[in-house]
């Protein structure tokens, strides 16, 4: 690719490039960004993917571990699901017929409806749009459970169940204790936004509750306690509702924004600058790795003043009429800045020129320079890896 050699422009005509940053849908307004999950923590919510009626869905954060993060669906999801003549079964019917009256169902998670419906969801995201890029930032999922565990409103005692090789997947009655804080934290509401009871994976031993039945599955009330329900009952199969969980490979990330607000500038025709702050959002939108995506720039130093413009030349940005190229300008440390951004108009290798904000004061900087297809406020943004370029101001 050819250099471009850095210009000064007129202080004129960075007015008239500020003047048009300003028009609405591009106001220079702060935008709260954090790279990776530095803005993760237990708590937040996560925009993430669709269920089958084309609802956003919302994530919360119950635990971080390493490089991946545990979520699970804020409220219950309404899906389709049909068994037979009978609806949302936790258990496959004909398969209750291989055990005696009385004798615990181990195998209730691996033949169960519930198990096919999480399975329908992680495929219906394979099948859409956005979410097809989403569900290759799940990871495939191993728990084991060896003991059981005894809780909830009445003592009951929770049989082990483990899991292998699940994307999505409902949690344990252990895991439901240990990852949230308080009966109250357990609360989740349904699709009339009152209160209801939702499905865990785990059966309950027969012997330590009062009823003398087999297909007794565990669930959290609509008061937040752990509870059961016997699948038998075809009142109870409805009754629970669907909330599954899964694992987000953090090492996907890129960064998160705050969905609460516009987020990234809504219109990027014109090369934009935008200071970046923490802010303290707790519903946030993720920028996704796009490993397709072989966005290459020059990686020559750059030079440029308070007011002035830098430029590079660039190539492989995704041919898509959302495609924007864009720039993080960051401290030594790496700590972001600014954030710039222009759409590509459908061209995949050209120049891109970005303003120097006339605040930033002379010094060393790092630019984070990548390609990204940006979708609306709260659907996830896919983007190329970060290429690297030194910035002096001066």
């Amino acid at each position: 690719m050819k250099k471009r050699v850095v210009s000064r422009i007129l202080l004129s005509l960075m007015a008239l490039c500020l003047a048009c940053a300003a028009v609405p849908g591009a106001a220079l307004a702060d935008l709260s960004l954090s790279l990776g999950s530095e803005r993760l923590v237990k708590g937040n919510i996560i925009y993430l993917g669709k269920n089958q009626f084309n609802d956003d869905l919302r994530w919360r954060v119950l635990h971080m571990d390493g490089e991946r993060a545990l979520l699970i669906t804020l409220n219950t999801i309404r899906m389709e699901y049909m068994y037979g003549d009978k609806e949302f079964p936790f258990i496959d019917y004909d398969y209750i017929d291989d055990f005696s009256d009385g004798e615990p169902v181990y195998d209730s998670w691996e033949k169960s409806g519930i198990r096919k419906l999480c399975r329908d969801l992680y495929q219906s995201w394979k099948r859409g749009g956005a979410e097809k890029l989403e569900a290759q930032a799940i990871l495939s999922t191993d728990i084991e459970e060896t003991e059981s565990y005894r809780g909830g409103r009445f003592d009951f005692e929770f049989l082990p169940r483990s899991i292998k090789g699940e994307l999505f997947f409902l949690l344990s009655a252990r895991e439901a204790d240990l990852y949230f804080d308080s009966e109250a934290d357990r609360i989740a509401n349904g699709p009339d936004r009152e209160p209801v009871w939702w499905w865990l994976r785990s059966p309950i031993h027969h012997e330590s509750i009062y009823l003398d039945r087999s297909y007794i599955i565990a669930t959290v009330d609509d008061g937040g306690w752990l509870n059961s329900l016997d699948v038998l009952q075809n009142y109870n199969i409805p009754f629970a509702g669907f909330r599954p969980a899964c694992y987000l490979d953090m090492t996907k990330v890129l960064f998160t924004t705050e969905a609460s607000k516009d987020g990234k500038p809504k219109d990027a025709n014109t090369a934009s600058m935008e200071p970046v702050t923490e802010g303290n959002g707790k519903d946030r939108k993720l920028t996704l790795l796009d490993e397709k995506q072989k966005f290459t720039v020059d990686t020559d130093a750059v030079t440029a003043s308070p007011g002035g413009s830098f430029s590079f030349n660039f190539e492989g940005a995704a041919k898509n009429a959302k495609t924007a190229i864009s720039v993080l300008i960051c401290s030594k440390e790496g700590t972001p800045l600014y954030y710039g951004s222009q759409a590509a108009f459908m061209t995949t290798e050209g120049t891109a020129e970005f303003p120097v904000p006339a605040e930033l004061a002379p010094g060393e900087y790092i630019l984070k320079v990548f390609s990204e297809i940006r979708n609306n406020k709260t659907t996830s943004d896919f983007a190329s890896a970060f290429a690297v370029v030194v910035l002096t101001v001066q």
